[in-house]
């Protein structure tokens, strides 16, 4: 097995799927070049590709997904725009 660090770009905001391999370790996110990104470590040769589901929060705003896996504060906009990365762990409540 060979494993590498990935970048993956996100939206500023909202809910969004993020493809990547199975087993996929999502590390941190921060911003680059003002976008929000996330990177992971993943093992390269694992041909199963997943969707996780991210969301991206203003600091105040509400989100009704129950649980939450924190990633990372990114500042935007020479730090007027703080943004926290989340990742969804188990269902949507209905």
């Amino acid at each position: 097995m060979s494993y590498a660090i990935w970048k993956f770009k996100l939206l500023t905001r909202d809910r969004q799927h993020v493809l990547m391999p199975a087993g996929a370790e999502i590390l941190s996110a921060h911003a680059q070049f003002e976008d929000v990104v996330i990177w992971a470590r993943v093992n390269v040769d694992e041909p199963v590709v997943v969707k996780r589901e991210i969301q991206v929060l203003a600091t105040g705003e509400e989100t009704d997904w129950p649980h939450l896996r924190f990633i990372g504060t990114v500042l935007l906009e020479g730090g007027n725009l703080v943004l926290h990365v989340f990742e969804r762990l188990g269902k949507q409540p209905v």
